[in-house]
């Protein structure tokens, strides 16, 4: 996606913008690295893994935009328990 976003401090935390967007298209993260990290999930084009951070690609992006992030994978989980007896 063609989205311009820049990084803004404020007191202790951050916010991401959409320049050239509308005044709601803006996120705050507590974290710089938060903040690298969403901007690469709208760069490659996915949808992030936290909540949070999925609450703040939709407000940064407009519903058409939202709808073409691609899904996440469903996770492996293997349990290495051990030998069972």
């Amino acid at each position: 996606m063609d989205i311009k976003l820049d990084i803004i401090k404020q007191h202790n935390n951050y916010m991401v913008v959409r320049i050239g967007g509308a005044y709601h298209q803006h996120a705050h993260l507590s974290t710089y690295k938060g903040c690298q990290t969403l901007l690469r999930c709208i760069r490659d084009n996915k949808m992030p893994y936290s909540s949070y951070l999925m609450g703040s690609c939709r407000r940064l992006l407009s519903d058409t935009e939202y709808g073409q992030l691609r899904e996440r994978k469903q996770m492996y989980y293997n349990s290495q328990k051990g030998i069972r007896r």
